[in-house]
């Protein structure tokens, strides 16, 4: 708001005119009126602006609701062709001319199943107790191939995504 009374400022619509005392309360109570008159004016301006501002972000709304549709739709059906090995190249990701498909992995989660059987050397010891430690345990697991005892892990969903060059935003 700040902004658009500088620019009507700047236009000399907005500077006040010279001081003029008021010669008896007559002229006082004119101005008096004046001046609510143009605050009542000021008010409704913001209350009008904030109206159609409403209105702006109702039709963003809607407008961006479509369109995330139509983007997903769009997403899911450039995936559905990544998703096939002739397609994908084995790979994780595939660079077109357009955009560029992916494919984030799912994480593999540890499950402390009972904390007693983890051995001591996969937990932080703290005084008086031992807990496990979950990044020793995914390493463990990794350089093993084996669950320690009192584990387990689930593994999340791939996640398959476009890259475009837009903000994540937009994304559908």
């Amino acid at each position: 708001m700040n902004e658009v009374n500088e620019q009507v400022e700047s236009l000399g619509e907005a500077t006040p005119p010279p001081e003029t005392e008021c010669v008896d309360a007559s002229k006082v109570e004119q101005r008096l009126q004046e001046i609510a008159e143009l605050r009542t004016e000021w008010e409704e301006a913001e209350l009008h602006t904030q109206d159609q501002i409403y209105r702006a972000n109702a039709w963003l709304e809607d407008e961006a609701e479509r369109l995330r549709y139509e983007i997903t739709w769009r997403q899911n059906s450039a995936m559905a062709w990544f998703k096939r090995d002739e397609n994908n190249l084995g790979k994780s990701s595939r660079k077109l001319i357009n955009g560029t498909l992916k494919k984030l992995i799912g994480r593999m989660r540890v499950i402390i199943t009972d904390e007693e059987s983890v051995p001591k050397k996969l937990c932080n010891h703290k005084p008086e107790e031992w807990n496990p430690d979950k990044n020793k345990i995914k390493a463990e697991i990794k350089k093993s191939g084996e669950l320690p005892e009192g584990t387990d892990t689930e593994y999340g969903e791939d996640a398959y995504y476009v890259e475009t060059g837009h903000s994540d935003k937009y994304r559908g």
